[in-house]
């Protein structure tokens, strides 16, 4: 996300408008992505859920297949 935020923000420094503009919202979209909802947000709503975020459907679970790892 950094090196997404870095490319973003050079076009801010490229001669016409428009890029600029670009450049600018797409840093800060991809900036508030990583850090509101990548950093905090997600890791939060998986603590509150609690194993009910890892469940499968049942449904689902009828559909995929029944993969097993072991060595």
């Amino acid at each position: 996300a950094a090196v997404m935020v870095a490319v973003f923000f050079t076009f801010a420094l490229s001669g016409p408008l428009p890029p600029k503009e670009m450049g600018v919202i797409l840093g800060v979209a991809v900036f508030l992505d990583a850090a509101l909802i990548r950093l905090v947000l997600l890791p939060v709503l998986l603590r509150l859920m609690g194993r009910a975020a890892w469940s499968c459907p049942r449904w689902l679970a009828r559909i995929l297949p029944d993969i097993h790892f072991s060595h």
